[in-house]
């Protein structure tokens, strides 16, 4: 079983290539506020045939337009419209992006699966999203899509469900509070008794003793990242042993 552990690896057409800068964001981003999808996917397509990968494309292009329009929003310096118009578009080139990479050729393992959210309160979903499709490539069973707006609805879903690890983002330390109850609870309800908890996000980017003060785990820095760091826990936790005494 462990073998499953060690084995899966990462797309190798991530990594290296061309740099995205604050001009490549500042473009895309009026372009998603724009009202061509079509003009949206011919630049970001024009920058990967120059040379940008596909986790850069993601993580540093696409995940930094996606917080700039909530931003817009949310600074009324764009209206409702516009904006989820544009995340529409960003979320439509991920999953292209996601679709033109070469598959891992990975299959669920049983145990491989994860439950991911945002911390309740929090906006924000995009980097969630990419996270989302980094595990399912890598061969994770993923319980996804989830915005939660209280610490009882994922309460509910570990104590029906059994997870490898959870996933929880937080772009704003505002959040801070939410997110430490929220790991506290996860951890007492969970029926994985050895839960591990991974946290993610510009909150926990920007200032990593949050991830302590939460009380989570690990901090994931990117979707591939996370795939990299749930599955060493896992291994450091013993789990392939776990998951054969349990019959998982």
């Amino acid at each position: 079983m462990l073998s499953h552990l060690t084995s899966r690896q990462a797309p190798d057409d991530f990594g290296g290539g061309l740099d995205i800068t604050e001009r490549e964001v500042a473009r895309l981003t009026e372009l998603a506020l724009g009202t061509s999808y079509q003009d949206c996917m011919d630049y970001v397509m024009k920058l990967r045939e120059e040379g940008a990968d596909t986790e850069d494309l993601l993580i540093q292009l696409l995940s930094p337009v996606a917080h700039r329009l909530g931003t817009l929003w949310e600074t009324d310096d764009s209206d409702f419209v516009s904006v989820t118009l544009g995340l529409g578009y960003l979320q439509s080139i991920m999953r292209e992006l996601v679709r033109c990479s070469r598959p891992v050729g990975a299959l669920p393992s049983p145990g491989y699966r994860t439950l991911l959210s945002t911390v309740p309160g929090e906006q924000h979903t995009f980097g969630q999203l990419i996270v989302e499709e980094a595990l399912r490539r890598a061969g994770w069973e993923v319980a996804g899509g989830i915005m939660a707006t209280s610490s009882e609805e994922l309460v509910a879903q570990v104590r029906s469900d059994w997870y490898a690890f959870v996933g929880l983002s937080m772009s704003d330390r505002r959040w801070t509070r939410e997110a430490k109850a929220c790991v506290s609870k996860i951890r007492e309800a969970s029926l994985n008794r050895s839960v591990i908890i991974m946290v993610g996000g510009n909150a926990f980017l920007k200032d990593n003793s949050l991830v302590g003060e939460v009380g989570a785990d690990r901090m994931a820095t990117s979707g591939l990242d996370a795939t990299r760091q749930a599955e060493k826990l896992l291994a450091d936790s013993d789990f392939a042993e776990y998951l054969e005494s349990s019959g998982k």
